[in-house]
């Protein structure tokens, strides 16, 4: 089914700790929150098309322990 993500917008905040002998990344901590429309073009599983509205809430943890 052909969609497309359209009118979004958001925001990523990223926390990085630094090895400060290797300069090597250690941990990380990302949140991103992005909102939305999903529209899913004209098909004949879905004629006419559809659009509704859709959240993405993440959070994403990295480290080397």
């Amino acid at each position: 089914m052909p969609m497309r993500f359209i009118n979004s917008t958001g925001t990523a905040t990223t926390d990085i700790k630094l090895d400060r002998a290797t300069g090597w990344v250690t941990e990380s901590k990302t949140t991103k929150t992005i909102k939305g429309d999903i529209e899913i073009l004209d098909n004949p599983k879905v004629p006419g098309g559809l659009t509704f509205p859709i959240a993405v809430n993440a959070d994403i943890a990295i480290s080397s322990k």
